[in-house]
């Protein structure tokens, strides 16, 4: 899949023990740059390919970007994640209008059997 975006390619440790939030940023940044210029992502695929990823702090998808997909893995808050802290954000937290998210796929590894 040529528009599949993994942690692992981005330095992410797939097994659980050390803080791969760099790394999922860096991979998000990456899936968004893909699109150049355009808020279509195409498709694109943040695959977590069946890893377990410890994060630190929050991940954050921009507002505005459409047609992606997260599947296929675990996002793991650390014992240091802030108590009020959210794992994963997909647009703009405030609801400012003309920057909604379209077409988000989220999927458990279970959902993709006979679909890969």
């Amino acid at each position: 899949e040529d528009r599949a975006f993994k942690p692992t390619d981005y330095g992410a440790d797939p097994t659980g023990t050390i803080d791969c939030v760099g790394a999922l940023r860096r991979t998000i940044e990456a899936m968004v740059e893909s699109s150049s210029g355009s808020r279509d992502l195409g498709g694109a695929i943040l695959d977590l390919a069946g890893g377990k990823y410890l994060i630190s702090e929050g991940l954050h998808i921009p507002p505005g970007y459409d047609n992606l997909e997260i599947r296929d893995g675990t996002l793991l808050a650390a014992n240091s994640f802030p108590r009020e802290g959210t794992v994963l954000t997909i647009g703009d937290v405030h609801g400012v209008k003309g920057t909604a998210n379209k077409n988000i796929n989220v999927y458990d590894p279970k959902e993709l059997k006979g679909k890969r």
